[in-house]
């Protein structure tokens, strides 16, 4: 047995199916075309979500910080309210029922009455 070698000229498929190869090929084309626009939106989309993500996780870091460190000033500030009140007990119920009073009188209507006799003297709004 003796083998030759074969060089093809010109080969073309058959003329009934000559659409189908053509339709094959511009298929093959199209599928690596959209994989390469693919890749290209996962690339460029990534970094651009991740950057996203590192400034959301930033922001609540900063935010929970400014309220921790809120707290504890406010809590600093209650506890020396609170040994304050504790030493001035009276002073203190006085000085809350004067302060509820100037919240509620100026929306308050006023009637003035003689503590003698009861009569009205005079109406403040």
């Amino acid at each position: 047995m003796r083998i030759v070698p074969v060089n093809l000229g010109e080969v073309q498929p058959p003329p009934n199916v000559i659409q189908a190869f053509n339709d094959v090929a511009t298929a093959k084309m199209e599928k690596a075309k959209l994989i390469d626009e693919a890749d290209g939106y996962g690339r460029d989309l990534l970094p651009r979500a991740r950057a996203q993500a590192n400034r959301a996780i930033q922001e609540a870091e900063s935010y929970r910080a400014e309220t921790v460190a809120r707290a504890q000033g406010d809590a600093a500030q209650f506890q020396s309210l609170l040994a304050e009140a504790q030493r001035a007990r009276k002073i203190t119920e006085v000085r809350l029922y004067l302060e509820a009073m100037e919240r509620i009188l100026p929306r308050a209507r006023k009637l003035i009455v003689d503590p003698k006799d009861g009569t009205q003297l005079r109406l403040l709004d």
